[in-house]
Parts: structure tokens; C-alpha cells; sequence
């Protein structure tokens, strides 16, 4: 089952500002945003354990690093990549906030594996970012071993002990042995590979995942239904700057067919949910709220490519944001669950009445073939 997570019904979120801070709670974990803390190691994006803060009065400002990074229009981005794409989405304090506000809207996982991770499981998200998933699950599932990868740095505020963090290549393959993990999950990554790394990306995560464990990927959209002009319009503008840097604006409907062509997975559920836009109750302002963030977080890329000032692009986009509540707009999520298949080449079974053991027979029968 693919629902909605129930951390909406008791977010608090301001859906017209892009500033909030976004809090929730549940029974097993209590989680707010990010909290400044935590320096950079090489190599890992977690700090020593000894050093984690006990009170707020401990709390140092977290760093986002300089090599490798700029600074356009005040957001922090990657530089190129070595696989010649450009990061289109920033990583800073404002995007580390907007997938928070991501995380609010899904559940922990659809999967059945609940089981396994109160037991011990061994569990991989890849594209982790700030990391909400990784440390909510840690916390609730905490006899379970996890490991977060990404190709940017965030820095990770107070992980539990259980949690680990590195960085990675995505032009490489997983720094993992075969078989490693129960679970692997991704969750809204379209905006990190092109079509190439996606296949790379899934053999990849099939290869480390052990024979029967599960994997999961949720994505979003990318159509956005029942829009006006100035909401048309902006979609254009974003898909075309996605396509620009290789990236695949409609992987979230791919996404079963990419796990069915390795031949190496069943398909345990493949199923979307409808979220509305800014109507229909607080689902709907949360999801305003996540439309007006991730218009913040594209905003001086796509300011860069159509050659738009600023000012332009903030009164363009307030009427688009308007146009979702007055035309009852909606888009969709996309979930994938697949089991790893025990065994990738199955066992022929051997006939009797065809024993071929003999090379003198099997000479014999290729000959009558061919005759």
C-alpha cells in the first residue's frame, strides 16, 4: 500500500511562505528541521559521534562546502559533474528545508519489510541528501545497520550511532560488494541522473541488494494536471532546462519498466497516488507549499537559461501558484517495489531421456540435425 504518510495531518506549514520551518511528530521519532551542527570529514558526510550536541547551547552552524560549489543568485550549487551534466537543483539550507517537506508527504516505506528491520536488516538509501529518511527509519527501526550515499555534501545534523554517510560517484558503480543489503530505496531523484545513470543507477542497486530483499523508488510527476497559462508556461521552461542537462523529466513512469528490462527483479507492487495542489485540505497546502519551494530551488538555473531577471520570475510565479487553487491542479507520485529474484539464471532440469553425456551421442544428434 502507497498512501500518504500520516506526518501531514500533523504538520504545521505555512503553504504561502518559502521560509517556514516544517515540524512533525509521530509515537517513535520526533523530527524538525535541520538544526545547524556537525563539520565535514573526507569522504563522509557524518561527524564523529563524540561530538554530536546534547543542547541547543552546542549547536554550531553547519557547512555546506566551498570546493567544487558556487554561488548564483544566492543559492549554493554543485559544479559540472564528470559525467557533463549540471546540477539543476541547489544544496543549501533552504533545499535541505524543501526535502524535509518531501519526506513529510511519503511514508517510511511501502515494502514489506517491517519485520526484518526490527530484527536487523542491512538498509541502503541512495540520493540521501540531509538524510530525513535515513535518520526517521534509523531511529524507529533502530536494530538495523544504515548507510546513506549522495554525490553532494549536506551536512547531517545529529545521525544515530546505526547511520553511516559517504559520498559517491554516480559514474562509478556502488562502492558495495554483490548481496550486501535487505532494503535499498531511492526516493525523488529525477533531478540527479540522466537516462544513462537511471539504468546504471537500478542495475546498480539490483547488484548490491540481496537475493529476495527489496527495493524501492518513489518519484513524482512530472505532469502537473488542470493548469493555467502562467503554470503552463513555467512547466515548459523547466522541462526544457531538464532535457538541456540530459536529465529524464518523466522517469517516475518509467520506473517499472526500467526494473522489468534487467530480467533480475519481480515487481511486487507498482502503483500512484494523486496529490492535489494547493486545495482539498492540508495534503493540498502541503503540496503548495512543496510546488513553492521547489520554484525557489529552480529559480536562478532557470533564470540563467531563459535570460530572466529575477523580479520577472517571482511575479511570473505568483500567478502560476495562484492558478493551482483556482483550477484545482493535481500531479502524481509513482512507487516501485521489487524483490530481488533468489536466483537470475534458473535451473534446467535435466531429462532423462536425453542424456548427452556421451560425446560420441551428442556428435551423433547434431549430425541427424543438420541432415
Amino acid at each position: 500500500m502507497f498512501p500518504f504518510s500520516s506526518y501531514f495531518k500533523k504538520c504545521k506549514t505555512n503553504s504561502t511562505s518559502t521560509t517556514s520551518t516544517t515540524k512533525s511528530t509521530t509515537a517513535n521519532s520526533t523530527h524538525s528541521s535541520p538544526s545547524k551542527t556537525s563539520s565535514q570529514s573526507s569522504g563522509s558526510l557524518r561527524s564523529d559521534d563524540k561530538h554530536h550536541p546534547t543542547n541547543e547551547d552546542d549547536v554550531t552552524e553547519a557547512k555546506f562546502p566551498k570546493l567544487g560549489y558556487e554561488y548564483i543568485e544566492g543559492r549554493h550549487y554543485k559544479q559540472q559533474s564528470n559525467t557533463g551534466t549540471t546540477h539543476i537543483l541547489p544544496c543549501d539550507d533552504e533545499e535541505t528545508e524543501r526535502l524535509e517537506v518531501i519526506h513529510l508527504l511519503h511514508n517510511y516505506f511501502a515494502a514489506p519489510v517491517e519485520e526484518q528491520l526490527k530484527q536487523g536488516a542491512r538498509v541502503l538509501e541512495i540520493c540521501c541528501g540531509p538524510a530525513w529518511w535515513t535518520k526517521d527509519v534509523a531511529k524507529v527501526y533502530p536494530n538495523s545497520e544504515y548507510i546513506g550515499i549522495d554525490d553532494i555534501i549536506y551536512p547531517i545534523t545529529n545521525p544515530p550511532t546505526n547511520c553511516h554517510f559517504q559520498i559517491t560517484d554516480y559514474a562509478k558503480d556502488l562502492p558495495f560488494e554483490d548481496n550486501t543489503f535487505d532494503f535499498v530505496v531511492q526516493r525523488e531523484a529525477r533531478f540527479k541522473h540522466t537516462k544513462e545513470a537511471w539504468e546504471r543507477i537500478i542495475r546498480e542497486a539490483i547488484r548490491v541488494t540481496k537475493p529476495g530483499g527489496y527495493l524501492e523508488f518513489i518519484e513524482s510527476g512530472p505532469e502537473i494536471n488542470d493548469i493555467g497559462p502562467n503554470f503552463s508556461l513555467w512547466l515548459m521552461r523547466v522541462s526544457v532546462s531538464v532535457q538541456t542537462r540530459k536529465m529524464v523529466n518523466r522517469i517516475g513512469e518509467e520506473l517499472e519498466d526500467l526494473f522489468i528490462n534487467t530480467n533480475m527483479v519481480t515487481i511486487t507492487e507498482s502503483t500512484h497516488r494523486s496529490a492535489p495542489i494547493g486545495w482539498l485540505g492540508r495534503v493540498g497546502d502541503l503540496m503548495l507549499d512543496c510546488v513553492q519551494r521547489f520554484s525557489d530551488s529552480l529559480k536562478p538555473r532557470l533564470c540563467e537559461d531563459w535570460s530572466m531577471p529575477v523580479d520577472k520570475y517571482d511575479d511570473k510565479f505568483k500567478y502560476a501558484l495562484a492558478e493551482c487553487q483556482e483550477f484545482k491542479s493535481w500531479t502524481n507520485f509513482y512507487c516501485v517495489v521489487a524483490r530481488k529474484n533468489e536466483s537470475l539464471l534458473p535451473a534446467i532440469e535435466e531429462d532423462p531421456g536425453n542424456n548427452l553425456d556421451d560425446d560420441d551421442s551428442s556428435a551423433a544428434g547434431c549430425a541427424d540435425t543438420v541432415s
